[in-house]
């Protein structure tokens, strides 16, 4: 019987070219308590309100395979760095929006000290909002 993967797969190395930065990853089917466990083993505080929306039906595993794209706030005048202006810029190069399951791989995969050593003081996923009571 074959083993799944209990942990998402690095196809690639960051690259970074004017100002994106972007890694390939291949997602893991881990669940929502899943990610809940890996992060509470990793000293990571989801927070109940995130707990909850992991483990709610909004939340779909998969095995697909991502490209991660981080746009470096430099790609923006300081006045224009705003969620709907990063958005246009996204959508407008082709860049997909994030999901949840999106959004648990990149904190996986960004590590405090990564962050540090890129630079980010914040990093924020465009996902859409989550408009269902589940509490």
């Amino acid at each position: 019987m074959k083993k799944k993967n209990e942990i998402p797969v690095i196809l690639n190395v960051f690259t970074e070219e004017d100002g994106i930065i972007s890694i390939d990853l291949a997602a893991c089917k881990l669940t929502g308590q899943g990610w809940i466990d890996r992060f509470k083993n990793k000293g990571i505080d989801l927070g109940p309100k995130v707990e909850k929306i992991l483990l709610s039906k909004m939340f779909v595993p998969t095995d697909n395979v991502y490209r991660l794209v981080i746009i470096r706030g430099s790609k923006f005048h300081y006045g224009e760095r705003t969620i709907s202006v990063v958005r246009e810029y996204a959508y407008s190069n082709g860049y997909f929006k994030a999901t949840l399951e999106v959004a648990c791989l990149l904190r996986d995969l960004i590590s405090d000290e990564k962050a540090k050593e890129f630079f980010f003081t914040r990093l924020s996923g465009c996902i859409d909002p989550c408009r269902q009571r589940i509490y």
